[in-house]
Order: C-alpha cells, then structure tokens, then sequence
C-alpha cells in the first residue's frame, strides 16, 4: 500500500490553502489529507482480464462533515508505484 510522504502532505496542505478551498457540503474550511493513496479502478477491456488499470488518488476528508474529496496523485506531482507500470497498448 502507498504512503504519502511527509512532502507530499506539505505540498497538499499548501495545495488547499493557496486555492482557499472550502466543503462542498458544509461550507467547512479544515481538512484532513489521507496518508494512504487509494487506487480508483477503471475499467478493462474484456480481452485483457486480470491486468489492473486504475488511477491512484489523494482522498480529502472535511473534519467538519466527513465528505470526502479525490485528488488525482499524478495531477498533484505525487509519484506513485504505478507511474512506472507499463502501459497496455492498444489493440
């Protein structure tokens, strides 16, 4: 499992704060950047089953409600063990 690293945390904090984000929902303002990526799956083609695509994402949580927020890790410049998993050219 991927952790962020404490860079990558700074980076998100200083992320959320220059574009003053606030919840969708509640309107809150405090954050909590989650340690672990997650890995969003997307879908195969039927001709290729059993190699995992996905895209790995930061996930947000607002401290005042709970909803939560995902954050492409590649769009963040958060390096991933997946970056360097070759790509399934196309049929």
């Amino acid at each position: 499992m991927q952790h962020l690293t404490d860079e990558n945390d700074r980076m998100l904090q200083a992320f959320l704060f220059r574009q003053r984000q606030s919840c969708e929902v509640c309107g809150g303002r405090e954050f909590m950047i989650g340690r672990q990526l997650m890995l969003m799956p997307a879908m195969v083609q039927p001709e290729t089953p059993g190699i995992a695509a996905g895209v790995p994402l930061v996930i947000v949580t607002c401290e005042l409600c709970g909803h939560c927020r995902f954050f492409s890790a590649a769009k963040l410049g958060v390096r991933t063990p997946w970056d360097t998993v070759p790509k399934t050219p196309p049929a």
